[in-house]
């Protein structure tokens, strides 16, 4: 068996490459965890707050524990009796000011109060779903509501102090650099454009919901966990060492197909936990699901920032400083990177792919009574990029100089790659003006006005954009991938990134059918298993082929070398 963790560049495959999974799963014979079914099996369900903000005076569930078919319902009495821990936020990093960010405890089950709607309150185990329905109806719940804030600025104002022992609705406030761009740059520029823009929180709708299957192996004291995400060995860890407080070898988590995730998927949810304790506590199986209306008031969301940016130009058009202010609504809880996805993570692509000489970036943080927002499609960076390129095409307008002609001045040429950004990032490769001109080419720009008139005529508006993208990709550096040749000729690989029906299974088969000569048919590939896989820092941060696909073609090389 040969393993690899690092990788070198990876050479691009030839051939007709098939994916072997589309067949399966557009079939209906995909393994999805609402899939398994043990008649033995329990059916979880979550009581959620009707509130955005509200205390909670008390909880009786003694009518619902006496209906018919209840095996359990759980609280937060219930598991702080038991010694359950709560979701940790993985963000460090410090304030302006050197302090620590602020990250309160986040319950499984709401304690003295909600701060959300949608908030997990209680979970019921039935034998059947309508029977979790009716217990979920006698359960007794004294709230009193709460004046709520659901406006990020509103929040930085503290009109509304979600964290009372805080004092603040700020978690972080946080800047790249340590001082504004120097104050003349911006007196001295020819033109000083600014620009606010807000990008709307976001609903993550995957086409399969999140669901859950908890098992407890009494025998062998072991939890299996069975659920869809984007890396079993991180949803393993934050159960057992922070929620579970048990040895990660006492619980098992498995992945098999996954049905989109894009973000949301990656982290790890209060129901997680809930069906396994559960599941311990009745000796059964637990499996819960959510509905779509469900997903919508409990998945982690995305976005839900509103930036100002300024920017500064010589009298050439040039670009002589950006300053750009980021603030970022949280939700009620830090999720597990939520703090991180404005601030330390977004900003490495300040700055684009255009020359900016002097860059200040500044992210804060605030709690809002809402769903906790996280990482969604880019992780921070599409917000940066959407806003400079509305703050270029704004300059454009207001100087005068045309808006393909103003990037063209100010993109970063072949000739300065490789290019220190001022965020301390280095462009590496790249031709933006090619990419440019390729895309001007291919969209026909020259002609638009006449193809706008035209439309005009028939009483239609046509209307036209430019922007640039720059990204910047990458994962864990602790990913394993394993190549094992079997005694009949079959090629065994595992590997600790995760599907989410973007083909992975077919990329590595044909990653190391290429390396080794061999039919891909002959290939098997492992993954989203913590039993059968050491160790695997999940997909995220488009980082699969970068990542898993060089260590996989290296594990191969490694395999003919020997």
């Amino acid at each position: 068996m040969y393993k690899v963790s690092s990788h070198k560049f990876m050479p691009a495959l030839s051939g007709n490459i098939k994916r072997r999974e589309d067949l399966r799963l557009l079939t209906g014979k995909g393994e999805f965890v609402d899939d398994r079914h043990d008649p033995n099996s329990c059916i979880g369900y979550v009581v959620r707050s009707p509130y955005a903000y509200a205390e909670i005076l008390s909880i009786d569930v003694t009518d619902a524990e006496n209906l018919p078919g209840i095996r359990a319902i759980l609280t937060s009495e219930s598991l702080r009796r038991e010694g359950i821990g709560e979701l940790p936020c993985g963000s460090n990093f410090r304030n302006v000011d050197e302090s620590e960010i602020f990250k309160p405890h986040r319950p499984l089950l709401a304690e003295d109060r909600v701060r959300y709607i949608g908030e997990p309150v209680a979970f019921v185990v039935a034998d059947t779903l309508n029977q979790c329905l009716d217990a979920a109806e006698e359960i007794y719940i004294d709230y009193r509501e709460l004046p709520a804030v659901d406006d990020p600025q509103a929040a930085l104002a503290n009109e509304t102090v979600i964290w009372q022992e805080h004092g603040s609705n700020v978690s972080y406030d946080w800047a790249l650099n340590d001082e504004l761009p120097d104050v003349d740059l911006f007196d001295a520029a020819a033109h000083v454009t600014e620009i606010t823009v807000k990008h709307p929180r976001i609903a993550v709708s995957p086409i399969e919901p999140r669901s859950a299957l908890g098992i407890y192996d009494q025998e062998a004291e072991k939890f299996t966990l069975h659920v869809q995400t984007q890396g079993v060995h991180s949803v393993r860890d934050v159960l057992a060492n922070h929620v579970l407080k048990i040895p990660p070898e006492c619980l098992r988590v498995v992945t098999c197909d996954v049905g989109g995730s894009f973000g949301m998927k990656i982290f790890t949810y209060p129901e997680y936990a809930l069906v396994l304790v559960a599941a311990k506590q009745i000796a059964r199986p637990v499996k819960w699901t959510a509905t779509r209306s469900e997903s919508f008031l409990s998945d982690s969301q995305g976005r839900a920032r509103v930036d100002r940016a300024w920017l500064a130009l010589d009298r050439d058009g040039l670009i002589t400083a950006l300053r750009y202010e980021a603030l970022s609504d949280l939700g009620a809880y830090p999720s597990e990177a939520g703090p991180s996805i404005a601030g330390v993570l977004g900003s490495v692509v300040l700055g684009h792919c255009y020359r900016m000489p002097k860059t200040y970036y500044r992210a804060t943080g605030v709690f809002t009574n809402a769903v906790p927002t996280d990482a969604y499609r880019g992780a921070g960076k599409p917000e940066i990029i959407s806003t400079i390129e509305q703050l270029i095409d704004k300059s454009a307008f207001e100087t005068g100089i045309d808006r393909v002609e103003l990037r063209r001045r100010n993109l970063v040429r072949t000739d300065e790659i490789p290019y220190a950004m001022p965020n301390g990032k280095l462009i590496d490769s790249g031709n933006f003006e090619s990419a440019m001109n390729r895309a001007l080419e291919i969209s026909d720009w020259e002609s638009f006005p006449t193809r706008k008139r035209n439309a005009a005529q028939y009483g239609r508006c046509r209307g036209i954009g430019l922007g640039m993208y720059i990204h910047v990709t990458g994962g864990s550096r602790e990913e394993v991938c394993q190549v094992r040749l079997n005694p009949d000729g079959s090629i065994t690989a595992a590997t600790g990134t995760q599907t989410g029906g973007q083909g992975h299974q077919s990329a590595l088969e044909n990653i190391i059918a290429h390396e080794l000569e061999i039919d891909a048919a002959r290939i098997s590939v492992i993954q989203g298993d913590t039993d059968l896989i050491e160790t695997g820092g999940g997909t995220g941060g488009s980082s699969f082929m970068a990542i898993a696909g060089n260590a996989m073609l290296r594990a191969a090389k490694l395999m003919l070398e020997s």
